[in-house]
């Protein structure tokens, strides 16, 4: 045997959740009780509305179990004064005694948030739209800081950049003067090896030409 689930217990039940969900579907439409549930099978769908707007898992219920205690809740909302009944009327096609088609009239359910009912919405829109305004405006500093600390690290690493290749450009520098040197002293040094050795033909010369004397 189904256990069903207890919605309102000691008149306590989400008015908050039904309210807004009154105020996001206004054209809910339900089954009187002078209708047959099986001559209007798409009204389950308002059943299912209601109960999920209140978190009720209905996955294991039947149409007739969605009716009941979707009802439960609709009359204790009118009770507590939150909505209105009016009563739409609705035609089906059936086959009277003699087996002829005839227009049947059937006077459905659907409901208007009252004057209460409209206000406590209206004050839990106000009180969503502001906390929604403080989530958004806290994202928004979030963001804001989360990119002024990502500009300032891109800035320690652009100057650690410019001072290492500085750095690295002076070590070139550095080292190319060393290089620069080395080749003059190399320079100097063939200079003064070419020297020695013009000396030094030049000496033999001369030593050539006394001996020939």
């Amino acid at each position: 045997m189904r256990v069903m689930p207890k919605i309102i217990n000691n008149n306590y039940y989400p008015i908050e959740k039904l309210l807004l969900m009154f105020r996001e579907h206004p054209n809910l439409v339900f089954v009187g009780n002078d209708s047959p549930f099986n001559q209007f099978p798409e009204l389950v769908k308002s059943y299912e509305i209601l109960l999920e707007a209140i978190g009720i898992d209905f996955s294991d219920f039947h149409d007739e179990d969605k009716r009941l205690e979707g009802t439960k809740i609709l009359n204790q909302l009118t009770r507590d004064e939150f909505i209105n009944e009016w009563r739409p009327i609705a035609h089906r096609v059936e086959l009277d005694d003699s087996g002829v088609n005839a227009k049947v009239r059937y006077r459905n359910v659907a409901y208007n948030l009252t004057s209460k009912g409209l206000d406590l919405v209206l004050k839990l829109e106000a009180h969503n739209d502001a906390e929604r305004r403080h989530n958004d405006t806290h994202k928004h500093n979030t963001l804001m800081r989360w990119i002024a600390g990502s500009s300032f690290l891109l800035s320690l690493v652009a100057v650690s950049v410019s001072a290492y290749l500085a750095y690295i450009a002076n070590q070139n520098m550095q080292l190319n003067q060393q290089r620069l040197e080395i080749q003059q002293q190399q320079i100097k040094s063939l200079g003064e090896k070419v020297h020695q050795q013009e000396e030094q033909t030049s000496e033999l010369g001369k030593t050539k030409k006394a001996d020939n004397k």
